[in-house]
């Protein structure tokens, strides 16, 4: 159960045997309707839940969000806040643990769930519900304060060996310290009420139980503010809170902030940090460590914290500094410092410089500038340049454009600029062609993967682009054309690896080829691999495991073909470290069995080829792959097989990965009236068929990558000949969990790539980035604005086909592996839009 962390305290845990009405009349509004003159409050809507631990609040947050609404707060286990479609209530009752649902103020004291953070978002609620929220902000509208003078201070440096050390003094070894590259999907978020307990300074203002719920409320509102706004643009955003409050022991510390200089701050936060364990470097390390944990602990995508000093009325409202300070963040994070009341903005406006810094956190730029006092933003080119979107400008920076408009990174306004949402990571829908201005042409459908910043790795042939969230480059590598790559994957240090092939007029050598890039895009690392001479060898997928390791998948040529171990092409799996050494290798072909008087054993009948052309992580720290024959594989994170299966009746299979209950999902094609129909089929982690579905119209359909979804669906991509005359038309479907289809989306393509052969991502912000020599992105609709999209009607079916284990010939080959020399450059990339998704 998640409450306020009171740590050595005893908290107060009241159970009242009450039974919440479980049917209710609601008003229910459309999330986010932003369109009438009353702000984000109208339809803001209270759900509670029976759940018992973070997991199942989250599968109750993701199913509201795939049922239309919008959680602003998540307050786990018990609390959901946010907007949810007219007409549904009845629909969501009884789903995920939700058991109550409205817009109206309650009384708490009837409620079974009296833990302090159930109660305190329930407060937050009830002075939105009643009325209490808009009075206070009518009360305040006149109080403008100044601008927020130095608030967005430089993205610091982590020491990774000390940030690491924190986390492993917890028993944490996998972690990511990127925190806040956007604000899309969950984001977890901590409140620090720094108290002082006088060890250090007398201590002179102490928090007070009514102001710190009434700046949790305060909080709460600057939060759901960015969640409506993140609702115009087609962006799933929610928050979840860890509220750390003034009487705990992790708050507690001997320094009275507001009597302080503001670049002192580390005297407060490092004890903070100290209390709950992290112990280890600086402070940025320390809470950059933290948030990582909190991200872990909430299973969010980012997290941030925020460490609020009490400054009660008699108070200064400004810290010590020559220049005015009282509200600061650094960009990217990893916190915010604020104070109760900031500057002359009042505490009424809390809400509003949180929603300020909280853009800073997530990359956005100030864009205010005082031209008598010479202060603000300077430059209306880019402001980020070490963010994970360098390129975006600063456009409505007031310094260089007289017509600046109104935004809340500008003079704190409720309003979003058109910089602004670019910033953080929101994208409406685009289509982005890249034309290579090197050899003249177009891009060819190549491969994409999401990167934890949410931008791309994307491979074409032997270029390869590191691309942010909005499809901008970031960096860009042209590769020794002796090298062509089959596969790319972003990798947990913000780089890519991709994995391919060195052609055959370079006899003698090995032909498998892989290439490890870091965040900036120079190499690190590169290795040519393979057992003989004659350089066959090729690597056709690539993956980053789970335990930090690098495992390509593809085929060598076996010379020494026999009786026994008969394949011309077979399997090879190779394993790489992060220093770019094999750790394991594995040789895998299928024995055809062909029982006779002579010989009952499997042996071979002729010579077969297999080749592994797909490969995925899996959470424990192995692969799951696809090799020809539609034979699925399984191997544990030391390369050992442990379970196999061969779907016979099935045209081939072309994509799989693993699914959040520990199970697969496989796409690709099966033969059906119109020559081929998509095919998807759910096994559990024993690689036993749950469910099975083939899907098509009146013509050929091929599957080609399939994703899980974080509302716990699928989506599933492929090439479609079945509604146009033309090849390559691309067919988008979303199944729910249980393989039943929620949208579908066909798009034109008369460009004839490869018959539908795309690549497939859900981004961050819960839409689709689809490649197919250019990227498509749509919301989480799968909706692309201002232009009408086809919902194609699609036929589904259960079909019929059979599962076996055969027998494997299994070998650990010997490799030859060296590190190459090859020319690199940047080349030349011209990128431009289409309105709609067609191609030009």
């Amino acid at each position: 159960m998640c409450a306020f962390d009171n740590r050595a305290s005893i908290a107060n845990y009241y159970l009242v045997v009450l039974c919440i009405i479980a049917v209710i009349l609601v008003n229910e509004a459309i999330a986010g309707d932003s369109s009438s003159a009353s702000s984000w409050a109208q339809g803001y809507t209270l759900i509670l839940m029976s759940n018992k631990d973070i997991s199942e609040a989250n599968e109750a947050r993701d199913y509201v969000i795939s049922q239309g609404g919008a959680i602003a707060i998540l307050s786990p286990p018990h609390v959901m806040l946010g907007w949810i479609p007219a007409g549904i209530s009845d629909k969501l009752l009884g789903k995920n643990g939700i058991e109550f649902i409205t817009q109206s103020p309650i009384d708490i004291r009837g409620l079974k769930y009296q833990d302090e953070q159930s109660i305190a978002f329930i407060n937050f609620f009830n002075y939105v519900a009643s009325g209490d929220m808009e009075k206070e902000r009518e009360a305040s509208a006149t109080a403008k304060g100044e601008p927020l003078i130095n608030d967005a201070l430089p993205h610091p440096g982590i020491n990774r060996e000390d940030f690491e050390r924190n986390l492993q003094q917890l028993g944490i070894e996998s972690f990511s310290w990127n925190n806040s590259d956007e604000m899309t999907g969950t984001v977890a978020y901590a409140l620090f009420f720094v108290e002082s307990n006088g060890t250090k300074d007398t201590s002179q203002y102490d928090w007070t139980a009514v102001d710190q719920q009434n700046t949790i409320n305060r909080a709460s509102s600057g939060l759901s503010w960015w969640v409506n706004k993140a609702v115009d643009y087609g962006v799933t955003l929610s928050f979840t809170p860890r509220i750390y409050p003034y009487n705990g022991v992790a708050a507690q510390q001997g320094y009275e902030p507001i009597t302080h200089f503001s670049t002192e701050d580390s005297l407060w936060i490092n004890q903070i940090m100290d209390n709950l364990g992290y112990t280890s470097g600086d402070k940025f390390e320390k809470v950059t460590a933290f948030n990582s944990w909190l991200k872990i602990q909430y299973k969010t995508n980012w997290a941030f914290s925020v460490f609020i000093a009490y400054n009660p009325l008699g108070a200064p409202t400004k810290f010590k500094d020559s220049i005015p300070t009282c509200a600061y963040s650094y960009l990217g994070g990893p916190y915010v410092q604020m104070l109760f009341r900031n500057c002359n903005w009042g505490e009424a406006a809390f809400g509003t410089v949180l929603s300020h810094e909280t853009g800073h956190v997530f990359w956005a730029c100030d864009e205010y500038y005082d031209f008598q006092d010479n202060y603000g933003c300077t430059s209306c080119g880019a402001c980020a340049a070490d963010g994970p979107r360098p390129t975006i400008v600063n456009a409505n920076c007031e310094y260089c454009n007289i017509n600046s408009v109104p935004c809340m990174m500008r003079h704190n306004e409720d309003a979003l600029c058109p910089q602004t949402p670019k910033h953080i990571g929101w994208c409406a829908a685009f289509k982005k062609i890249y034309s290579d201005l090197y050899n003249g042409g177009l891009a060819e459908p190549g491969e994409l993967d999401l990167a934890q910043d949410g931008g791309f790795c994307w491979l074409d042939w032997n270029i390869i682009l590191k691309l942010d969230s909005c499809g901008n480059i970031i960096w860009k590598r042209d590769v020794d054309s002796k090298y062509v790559f089959h596969s790319i994957a972003a990798t947990s240090d913000g780089g890519c690896i991709a994995s391919g092939y060195r052609e055959l007029p370079d006899y003698p050598a090995p032909g498998g080829f892989i290439a490890k890039f870091n965040s900036s895009g120079n190499v690190t690392w590169k290795r040519e691999y393979g057992h003989d001479s004659v350089p066959e060898d090729e690597s056709l997928a690539v993956t980053e495991t789970n335990n930090g390791n690098y495992v390509t998948a593809g085929f060598m040529w076996n010379p020494n073909s026999n009786s026994v171990n008969c394949c011309y092409e077979c399997m090879l799996i190779t394993a790489f470290n992060s220093p770019g050494n094999i750790i394991w290798r594995r040789s895998f072909n299928e024995l055809l069995p062909v029982p006779d008087d002579q010989n009952p054993e499997p042996h071979c009948h002729g010579y077969n080829n297999s080749q592994a052309y797909a490969v995925a992580p899996t959470l424990d720290g192995g692969v799951i792959m696809i090799s020809t024959g539609n034979l699925v594989l399984k191997l544990n994170a030391s390369g050992g097989l442990l379970w196999r299966r061969k779907f016979i009746g099935v045209g081939e299979l072309n994509s799989i990965t693993q699914t959040k209950d520990g199970g697969y999902i496989i796409a690709g094609w099966i033969p059906g009236s119109g020559g081929s129909d998509f095919f998807i089929v759910k096994l559990d982690n024993f690689g036993n068929v749950i469910w099975k579905r083939s899907i098509g119209g009146t013509g050929w359909d091929k599957a080609h990558s399939i994703i899980p979804t974080s509302d716990g669906g699928y989506i599933v991509s492929g090439g479609s000949g079945s509604f146009d005359s033309q090849y390559g038309d691309i067919l988008l479907v979303k199944l729910n969990s249980s393989g039943n289809i929620s949208l579908s989306r066909i798009f034109e393509d008369s460009s004839d790539n490869d018959w539908g052969k795309v690549s497939l991502e859900q981004t961050l912000d819960g839409g689709y980035a689809i490649e197919e020599g250019y990227l498509l992105k749509l919301d989480s609709k799968g909706l692309f604005s201002g232009c009408e999209l086809i919902s194609p009607l699609l036929s589904i079916t259960v079909p019929s086909f059979y599962v076996s284990a055969p027998a494997l010939y299994v070998e650990a080959t010997s490799l030859w592996i060296w590190a190459p020399s090859f020319v690199m450059s940047a080349p030349t990339m011209n990128v431009y839009s289409n309105s709609c998704p067609w191609p030009p």
